[in-house]
């Protein structure tokens, strides 16, 4: 990714990566919500850049994760 990207440009490709076609092996997209985050489980912000979070951090190697967690049953009828 360019320095320039944001979490959230990273956030769609690795959804197309690791949904293709909106569909993984856990389910469909609409059925997780998604956010970026560290190795240490900590959200991060969308509109944060690459190269932001190489300041912030200080790493040699920055690790940003998707992660998920299925969407909350809409219970309202």
């Amino acid at each position: 990714m360019e320095c320039t990207s944001t979490m959230h440009d990273m956030m769609k490709v690795a959804r197309g990566l690791f949904l293709p076609d909106g569909v993984s092996v856990e389910g469909k997209e609409e059925d997780f919500t998604f956010e970026m985050g560290g190795f240490d489980g900590s959200v991060v912000g969308l509109h944060l850049t690459v190269e932001e979070l190489y300041s912030r951090s200080q790493a040699k190697m920055l690790r940003v994760y998707l992660m998920s967690k299925a969407a909350e049953a809409d219970v309202s009828e």
